[in-house]
């Protein structure tokens, strides 16, 4: 999961909780991680809106793991301030 929040995270970016649980299909083994993350500073909303759109169809490099898919499921703006939740599924690779 670090190799993810390092891809996702610029500086004004911070992680305040995650938990990830393994998770199994018929075909595959991987995990379902769950990522709290506020934004913060003078562009926070404008960061935050660029980020929302850009995770779940960017490309992660995750050795021996593929990210099957990327949800944000939380978007609450705290003053200044942005706080977003994560559903990211990994899957180990063949």
């Amino acid at each position: 999961i670090e190799a993810i929040i390092a891809q996702l995270s610029p500086a004004c970016v911070s992680v305040v909780k995650r938990r990830s649980t393994p998770w199994a299909s018929v075909t595959f083994t991987g995990a379902r991680h769950e990522i709290d993350l506020v934004v913060e500073g003078t562009h926070a909303l404008e960061t935050a809106r660029f980020f929302v759109d850009a995770a779940p169809t960017a490309d992660y490099e995750i050795d021996g793991h593929l990210v099957a898919d990327v949800a944000v499921t939380s978007y609450l703006t705290m003053g200044d301030d942005v706080r977003l939740s994560l559903e990211i599924l990994t899957v180990e690779a063949a």
